[in-house]
């Protein structure tokens, strides 16, 4: 329309953009890209397609102006990779993808929140600085104060007989801040643990940190983990039943809560089938199979390239998407996992072999959470924490 200056107005709020129409006579010619700008005048029904009200501004004033043929590394109606995005870590949540990432982060997080809140489970906050390495597999971050960083490196890197090693490890714990060992976080779960045989039901939300060197999807050096634990069940079933119930609530909500933002998430980033992936991982029961039953199948099929599947290791990831495919691509509780490759808490099965424990495999992504049985048993779980070294650490 000749005159007449459309500017798109983004606060971050949501998908939808506010069209401000201005007389071209009226409009600053510093309005750029990214400045941040202070509108006023008269709320209307929209006239384009998509747009259902739009304002047709008397004054529109620059608070804050942005070089956007400089500096600025964002250019309108330009698409960007993630990677080219990440250099940008002040400026990306001015992009329509990460800006549509954080909104869908935070609708998943309050409805998994709501899931447990209405099952009359108790959120707690448990511990970010702990003395526990939750998983014993040793990728933790060890906390020292700065002052005692070098001092701790310069042990480190000599080389002593194991007993001396040992000695000279004990007195840097009893010289560090805390007074012995202390790690970041790997998990709250034994934390809720101790919590859960007086409230019940009790569930965390915390950050979580693991020291994997690895630039991969997978395995993260910080996340947050969702963390639940509920007293007196002797099923697994209900464990699993637990689970499948959060993960469908929690994307049924999604999508029907913050339709724009998922369709902009489908239509730009999803590969191809993800959204028909989606619908019908909530219209059909999550398959339910053994470890066991899982090696066999993988054995028959014979379709794995890398690492061929052996009872007693880790499932790969091209092992859990075979495993998921063979079942319908829908998700996968793979269950009783032996128990020479799984936590020492986990409760052992009557074959003395297995425990009884699930990893959930979904499409496109592989394991998505696990989840098992505790053991009860005094005098087993005593006897694990000592094969584990975890007797005098973990007494408690």
């Amino acid at each position: 329309m000749k005159g007449t200056t459309f500017i798109d107005l983004d606060d971050g709020s949501g998908s939808e953009k506010l069209q401000i129409v201005l007389n071209t006579e009226r409009a600053n010619k510093d309005v750029s890209c990214g400045c941040c700008l202070e509108a006023s005048g008269l709320l209307e029904l929209g006239q384009g397609q998509g747009r259902p009200v739009e304002l047709k501004a008397e004054e529109v004033n620059i608070i804050g102006i942005c070089d956007s043929q400089g500096s600025y590394p964002f250019k309108p109606r330009k698409r960007y990779s993630t990677d080219y995005t990440r250099q940008f870590l002040h400026l990306r949540q001015r992009t329509n993808s990460f800006s549509a990432l954080l909104r869908l982060r935070n609708a998943a997080t309050r409805e998994m929140h709501d899931f447990y809140q209405k099952l009359g489970f108790i959120q707690v906050h448990t511990p970010i600085l702990t003395t526990n390495d939750c998983e014993g597999a040793g990728d933790v971050f060890h906390v020292l104060p700065a002052k005692q960083q070098g001092h701790q490196h310069l042990h480190e890197s000599e080389h002593e007989q194991s007993k001396e090693a040992e000695e000279r490890n004990r007195q840097v714990d009893e010289e560090a801040f805390f007074g012995k060992s202390t790690y970041l976080t790997v998990s709250g779960q034994l934390h809720l643990e101790a919590l859960a045989s007086g409230m019940a039901r009790v569930y965390t939300f915390n950050p979580a940190f693991r020291a994997e060197n690895s630039q991969g999807r997978r395995h993260l050096a910080e996340f947050y983990m969702l963390d639940a634990e509920f007293a007196f069940v002797s099923s697994l079933d209900d464990v699993m039943q637990n689970v499948e119930d959060l993960v469908k609530t929690t994307t049924r909500n999604l999508l029907e809560k913050n339709q724009e933002d998922f369709d902009f998430y489908m239509k730009r980033i999803a590969s191809k089938g993800h959204e028909e992936s989606l619908h019908r991982t909530l219209d059909t029961q999550f398959a339910r199979v053994t470890y066991t039953e899982a090696i066999e199948m993988l054995a028959k099929r014979n379709e794995v390239t890398h690492c061929k599947p052996q009872w007693g290791h880790d499932l790969s990831k091209e092992h859990e998407q075979l495993v998921v495919k063979h079942y319908g691509g829908v998700p996968v509780f793979v269950t009783d996992w032996p128990k020479s490759i799984k936590p020492f808490y986990m409760r052992g099965n009557d074959d003395k072999k297995t425990v009884a424990c699930f990893d959930l495999l979904v499409p496109k992504v592989g394991e998505l959470c696990g989840g098992s049985l505790r053991e009860e048993r005094l005098r087993l779980l005593e006897t694990s924490l000592k094969k584990a070294g975890l007797a005098d650490t973990l007494s408690w």
